[in-house]
């Protein structure tokens, strides 16, 4: 079996599963092992149109470390504008999501990762969404961050991008940035539900 990907020639597919924690597409890549981040990912999207419901993204790659080079591991890469995602499961650990060009909407989904597990440079939002962190734990008294939730690479201020999150919980392990600066012009909001440590 191979990774999964819908060309620009391929709009309005809809992939419909049975639930997230049922359903689900998985590969293995890494950024190594298949020529960079930007096309490991077991699935990807550059179709506009783009719908799928109740079914989970994954790539199962092992879990790197802060600072590992080339273990990124993608589980989707969506490029296709006016993508809509409905009760998916994204899963991986760093570069889980990525929300890569174009107008994508995220309703109450679960994405978990570690390290910029939601990054690229489209216009999203994301309403009622689980972010989970797997980043390593914190020793007591430690102070060391080691993860982000997000990536946002917006490059210039004439770009119309952006990641909104709405009403989205927070959690898991570790102790990690809600977002950072991957381009200069890199723009993220939260209007946040609830915040949680462990």
């Amino acid at each position: 079996m191979d990774a999964v990907i819908i060309p620009k020639t391929k709009p309005n597919i809809t992939f419909q599963g049975q639930g997230y924690t049922s359903t689900a597409i998985v590969w293995n890549d890494t950024a190594n092992s298949s020529h960079g981040t930007f096309y490991c990912a077991s699935v990807q999207v550059f179709a506009a149109n783009f719908v799928a419901k109740n079914i989970s993204f994954m790539n199962v790659a092992p879990i790197p470390k802060p600072g590992d080079v080339g273990a990124q591991a993608v589980a989707i890469r969506v490029n296709g504008d006016q993508a809509s995602f409905w009760g998916c499961g994204f899963f991986g650990a760093q570069d889980t999501l990525h929300d890569d060009r174009g107008r994508h909407y995220f309703k109450e989904c679960y994405i978990q990762g570690s390290i910029d597990f939601i990054f690229g440079n489209a216009k999203s939002l994301y309403e009622d969404c689980q972010l989970i962190s797997m980043a390593p734990p914190v020793a007591v008294g430690q102070k060391n961050i080691n993860g982000a939730v997000t990536a946002h690479g917006r490059a210039s201020a004439d770009e119309d991008s952006g990641f909104a999150f709405v009403r989205c919980n927070l959690g898991g392990t570790g102790r990690i940035w809600l977002g950072r600066a991957w381009r200069p012009f890199s723009k993220i909001k939260f209007i946040v539900k609830a915040l949680t440590q462990k």
